[in-house]
């Protein structure tokens, strides 16, 4: 944060009758300071935008959630604090707004005919967010914590552009604010209030409570949670100038290796149950012990993450790999992984497709965890915390290191395992790629490692961990496992409820604006006795994107997947080596053709 203190020249002058809050220590940390977020969503009904615009102004005027309101300032001591206007004016409003008309369907649009939509049955690889710039907020919208801080700017920016047949609604935010489960409380409230049900909305606590900085004080109600190690203290990087190195080697393999290129991704239900099955098949025969020599002697891992001989396993590999054993799904007792976890498996061994085989570099597999519901000895000391919502950065990671020899199937039994399994695919596949068993080893993996890392204890000392990073000025996120060397693979999620099922902007929707279910814009009418046949959409997510000027523009080269899930599919917003991008393709493909 010293770094940033030449921004808070040029600030406003203070408005004395606002009032100020601090921003949460881990909130104000570099990496989250410097990041701000535009989240781009695509609606195939036509929305009243002035509806939206009065409808978000109005959940700041609601208790606490006045902090979508709040001004960024630095205070003398080089502090960020959040400066809340009393009362919301023409001048300083509590959302700031812009918007644009196309009057032309969005499929005669040059660029809206690109925009991305599910593909019923079927996956697809559709464009990215970097085509959509100049859907995107305008030029003086805030892109970095400098805006910010030299702009009159509210937290959040609202663009809407409209459609004869489609809006597109766009929110503009600085990730120190809050996380994408936070803008995700934020939208589901939105909704509420637009409906009119303003004494719906559920407090918000976060101007007063710090959750994370309570899970990580010598004192007070965390103190009561066992004290533990790190479950993977011997793999963090704990020395300063390793941490420099680290910082070093990523930014110089941004900078000069392979060019990234993103990518919106559709993946069906089907697919993704076809996906889990792949991979659990893998992660049972593993559980079995049908692959002997595939985790240094093949033996099979018990229950409670111990394995039954350790002698096999030199080096501890398969503690380090299980630490919490395969996970048994609660009822049947079999090995168990999530569709998430399959769907990370899968474009993780899509992204060691993009580096050279002789390279033989680890991987990690950096997850972003939600700790809103895992932490109950924090939410406990909090008044009606259970029944309110935090706006804030309530996330922490857990980090599977992955050993090259996961994905080239160097184990004989692996290979043996895998070439049955794998001897009706095509070509898509090709001979110096992952083997198809792989996916197994990592959803299970990475399963394991989540049980593992996020129990109280141990987010309590993941926690401190970071704020120590943050304390040392060094970045928190990288408080990570490995080497310099190590791959790094981010994995984050945003849960928008139920709005990529159903419009939960209904009220918003213009009377003979929307499109029928079954896609026939001829059928589309003004009678408002006609309405009651429609059936909304959900929306579909355009972009997560970190505006092209903003300080984190590397970040749009890293390898860095976020997941929407809804009841038909899960889109996957993703960064790949262009080459790499085919091969998914046609291995979704495969994968549908079973």
């Amino acid at each position: 944060m010293r770094g940033l203190m030449g921004w808070a020249r040029g600030q406003p002058a203070r408005d004395p009758t606002d009032d100020v809050f601090p921003v949460h220590e881990l909130d104000a940390c570099d990496d989250m300071a410097n990041m701000v977020v535009w989240t781009m969503l695509r609606f195939d009904e036509v929305l009243d935008a002035e509806m939206l615009r009065d409808s978000l102004a109005r959940l700041p005027t609601i208790g606490d959630w006045r902090k979508l309101g709040a001004r960024i300032r630095m205070n003398a001591a080089g502090k960020l604090e959040y400066h809340i206007p009393k009362q919301f004016t023409e001048d300083r409003p509590a959302v700031a707004f812009t918007s644009e008309v196309h009057r032309v369907r969005v499929d005669d649009h040059e660029l809206g005919r690109k925009l991305p939509r599910a593909t019923p049955g079927k996956a697809s690889v559709q464009a990215g967010c970097a085509t959509f710039d100049s859907f995107a907020p305008p030029p003086e919208a805030p892109r970095t914590l400098k805006d910010y801080l030299r702009s009159g700017a509210p937290l959040l920016w609202l663009h809407v552009v409209t459609f004869a047949d489609a809006t597109l609604v766009t929110l503009g935010w600085p990730h120190m604010a809050m996380d994408g489960v936070g803008l995700s409380q934020v939208l589901q409230a939105w909704a509420v209030v637009l409906a009119g049900g303003d004494e719906f909305v559920p407090p918000m606590l976060s101007l007063r409570y710090d959750p994370m900085g309570t899970l990580t004080a010598k004192d007070g109600p965390a103190a009561k949670i066992p004290e533990e190690e790190f479950f993977m203290a011997e793999e963090m990087v704990t020395n300063v100038l390793l941490y420099l190195l680290c910082i070093v080697y990523l930014v110089v393999s941004l900078m000069f290796g392979d060019k990234m290129k993103q990518h919106m991704v559709w993946v069906p239900k089907a697919t993704l149950v076809k996906l889990r099955q792949e991979a659990l098949a893998g992660l049972e025969a593993l559980d079995n012990g049908a692959a002997p020599g595939s985790l240094g002697g093949g033996a099979k891992l018990s229950r409670s993450g111990t394995p039954k001989n350790k002698r096999l396993h030199k080096g501890g590999v398969d503690e380090k790999l299980f630490p919490r054993g395969i996970v048994a799904d609660h009822v049947t007792g079999k090995p168990f992984i999530s569709e998430n976890d399959a769907l990370m498996a899968f474009f993780t061994r899509a992204a060691a497709c993009g580096r050279p085989r002789s390279s033989r570099l680890p991987v990690n597999l950096f997850s972003v965890v939600d700790v809103r519901d895992r932490i109950p000895t924090v939410t406990a000391s909090i008044p009606g915390a259970t029944q309110s919502v935090f706006l804030t950065n309530m996330v922490l990671s857990v980090q599977t290191l992955l050993p090259a020899r996961v994905f080239w199937g160097d184990w004989e039994g692996l290979n043996k395992t895998s070439s049955s399994s794998s001897s009706s695919s095509s070509s898509a596949v090709s001979s110096s790629s992952p083997p198809p068993s792989c996916l197994g080893i990592i959803a299970g993996a990475a399963r394991s490692h989540v049980a593992a890392g996020t129990t109280e204890p141990q987010l309590r000392a993941k926690g401190i961990m970071m704020v120590k990073a943050v304390r040392d000025h060094l970045p928190a996120m990288v408080a990570m496992a490995g080497t310099p060397r190590t791959a790094l693979i981010m994995f984050s999620s945003l849960d928008v409820g139920t709005m990529y099922d159903s419009n939960m902007f209904e009220p918003a929707v213009v009377k003979g604006g929307g499109r029928l279910e079954d896609g026939n814009d001829d059928e589309k009418t003004g009678d408002s006795q006609q309405t009651p046949t429609r059936k909304l959409k959900g929306c579909t997510p355009v972009a997560f994107m970190v505006p092209r000027n903003g300080n984190v523009r590397l970040m749009s080269k890293m390898q860095l997947f976020t997941i929407g899930r809804g009841r038909g599919g899960a889109w996957v917003q993703g960064s790949l080596c262009r080459d790499v991008w085919k091969m998914v393709e046609e291995e979704l493909a495969e994968i549908e053709r079973r």
